[in-house]
């Protein structure tokens, strides 16, 4: 769980007036709200302080002088409302938790079906008595066949073969159901369809990436992204397609649009009107 602070709070009316409340320099003054709006975060979700009394308060925002002057002039400076509420929390702090909360159930939900249908999966390999000679089974009709090398090939050639296999091998996504994930997932990105030109070119990175964990964790990662989501409206061009570029994909899961990095520079207005 992040914070998101305004390039504007240093300047802000109500920052100069806590400033010269509590007697303190820019950086105290910012880093006193920040440590505040952290603790709010975890302890006062809904923004409402009421049960809090004044050393509370100051504990939250590590405020080492008199608990009874912080609390004071956080509400003389505007910072706590008269109805000892946190200013503007649903516009900031309440729509934050709401996205994270959001995301995590969408993670729960997946990982509980993939739970179950984990458990339901065939079982390939069983266990064999050391000892026992070794028969041939009846394969599954609908098994892929794999060839041994010196083996027969069909009429589509080796190479035509071992491909249909590797796209068939357990585990592996169809392009159906990765747009299936992705518009379960990506709910603020256009929905896709499972075109033949889609099959083409996603075809080559399903077959490297054919782990449905790994489309999921991008996915998510893209959806909880405000630029990404186009939630900031900064960018509104995100969509399916966005994913077949391989280094668009590392860049979504090494962080980089992430909400705390890609709007590192112009967050959530913080302090704002």
């Amino acid at each position: 769980m992040f914070i998101k602070l305004d390039l504007d709070l240093q300047e802000h009316p109500r920052t100069i007036l806590l400033q010269k409340l509590l007697n303190t320099d820019d950086a105290q003054t910012i880093g006193l709200l920040a440590n505040f709006w952290m603790w709010c975060m975890r302890y006062a979700e809904d923004g409402d302080l009421n049960g809090y009394d004044a050393d509370q308060i100051a504990r939250a925002a590590r405020w080492i002088g008199d608990p009874a002057l912080f609390s004071r002039s956080m509400r003389e400076a505007g910072w706590i409302e008269d109805d000892n509420s946190v200013h503007a929390w649903a516009q900031h702090g309440g729509k934050l938790k709401k996205a994270q909360e959001k995301a995590n159930k969408r993670w729960r939900e997946w990982k509980q079906t993939k739970g179950k249908r984990d458990a339901n999966a065939p079982q390939t390999h069983s266990k064999r008595d050391a000892n026992a000679p070794q028969t041939h089974s009846k394969r599954d009709a609908n098994a892929p066949q794999t060839l041994r090398e010196g083996e027969g090939r069909g009429e589509r050639g080796e190479r035509d073969i071992l491909s249909l296999t590797r796209e068939c091998r357990p585990g592996g996504l169809t392009l159906v159901s990765l747009v299936s994930l992705f518009t379960e997932i990506c709910t603020s990105l256009p929905k896709a369809q499972a075109t033949d030109t889609r099959k083409k070119a996603f075809a080559p990175h399903l077959r490297k990436y054919p782990d449905q964990d790994y489309w999921t964790r991008v996915f998510t990662k893209a959806e909880a992204s405000d630029f990404l989501s186009g939630r900031n409206g900064k960018w509104t061009n995100c969509c399916l397609d966005w994913f077949k570029s391989e280094a668009n994909r590392q860049k979504v899961l090494e962080g980089n649009y992430d909400n705390d990095r890609a709007q590192a520079a112009q967050v959530t207005n913080w302090g704002e009107e």
